[in-house]
């Protein structure tokens, strides 16, 4: 699934990808010009096959929230402003129902 949010509060749409195969998110910032910086990938859970945006935690930036298929779990990435060279995004697994998606 691909989807698009400005993710750092800079006016320009980001490129967020969840990679099922790979179970990771991939987020590309957006240079506001119709391309996109260089891709980002970060661990998140067990296949993931959705996501969407909301400021979970009030800070004012966009968090990622994932469907995780294997766990029937969700999980929700604080987004952090600066772009992040770390393996895993910091995160908290929740439940989201009693069967796999």
């Amino acid at each position: 699934m691909v989807a698009t949010a400005d993710l750092n509060n800079d006016g320009k749409l980001d490129l967020v990808s969840a990679n099922k195969t790979t179970s990771t998110v991939t987020i590309r910032y957006g240079n506001g010009d119709g391309t996109y910086k260089v891709a980002s990938s970060y661990i998140v859970g067990n296949a993931p096959t959705g996501l969407t945006f909301d400021d979970v935690n009030k800070d004012g930036l966009l968090d990622i929230i994932t469907a995780d298929q294997m766990a029937a779990m969700a999980k929700c990435c604080l987004e952090i402003q600066t772009e992040l060279s770390a393996a895993q995004l910091p995160g908290k697994m929740f439940a989201s129902g009693t069967t796999k998606m």
